[in-house]
């Protein structure tokens, strides 16, 4: 992660728990408006709490967070979260624009509703990760992968200022991956900052700028070239990191 003089997340020291776990320990650094990190490490090493304190929704036990220059919970409404798609109920009955018009409650509010502006925004964010023909397909029928899309449209239409991906490249096809690849970059011309876990690394590189390194505590923290060398893998991995005699490295999900 570095540093900007306008931050879009700033982290110092952030530290969570849950009861005698530690889950997180000693998060450090800042993106920048525009700047996108990558959040590596194994399961179980505090990518998902991160993203989940960063929008308020886990405590601190030490340390701050500060979003979009105030607190996580007041710049909720500026922060995009995007979740895997499979850990979302494919039985509910709601179709891929409901789920984008989703996008635009926190401008309109949950109790009124949606008005012409809101529902092009919302064509127009399917559009953008090409689903605009499957607006009326009901959302639990959709592959995974434009599952995945539709959860980023609901991000796009939100017009957010930060967004958080978990994972959104676990399980899709090549053609979700390239997109959801082009449109990051996009997002983030417009001034959107972009933070992202992921175990893919060679997806990493294509669309972050930095990385931060985690095993429970954080092992390293900057440019994707000077932190996703072999020798910190292996260190975050352990046996479940693989380096190969042309330097290349790979990693285990489990």
């Amino acid at each position: 992660m570095t540093t900007s003089s306008s931050p879009a997340l700033v982290l110092d020291d952030a530290s969570a728990a849950f009861g005698a776990t530690t889950a997180l320990d000693g998060v450090t650094g800042s993106v920048p408006r525009g700047g996108s990190v990558a959040l590596i490490g194994p399961n179980g090493a505090g990518k998902t709490t991160l993203i989940r304190a960063i929008v308020g929704a886990v405590p601190l036990v030490r340390g701050r967070i500060e979003v979009l220059g105030t607190t996580p919970k007041l710049a909720r409404g500026r922060v995009a979260y995007v979740p895997q798609a499979d850990s979302l109920d494919a039985q509910f009955p709601i179709d891929a624009l409901s789920v984008a018009l989703m996008g635009r409650y926190r401008k309109i509010g949950w109790i009124r509703r949606a008005g012409a502006a809101d529902r092009v925004a919302a064509h127009d964010a399917l559009a953008r990760v090409g689903l605009d023909d499957l607006a009326k397909t009901r959302f639990g029928a959709m592959s995974g992968g434009q599952r995945q899309r539709v959860l980023l449209a609901r991000a796009i239409a939100q017009e957010a200022e930060l967004l958080l991906l978990d994972e959104p490249f676990n399980g899709v096809d090549s053609l979700t991956t390239d997109l959801v690849v082009d449109v990051l970059a996009q997002l983030r011309a417009d001034g959107a900052a972009v933070v992202m876990s992921t175990h893919d690394l060679a997806v990493a590189h294509l669309t972050c700028d930095d990385a931060c390194l985690l095993n429970t505590h954080q092992v390293a923290v900057g440019p994707i070239r000077d932190t996703l060398t072999p020798g910190r893998l292996q260190h975050a991995y352990g046996h479940g990191a693989i380096v190969l005699a042309d330097g290349a490295t790979f990693v285990s999900t489990r």
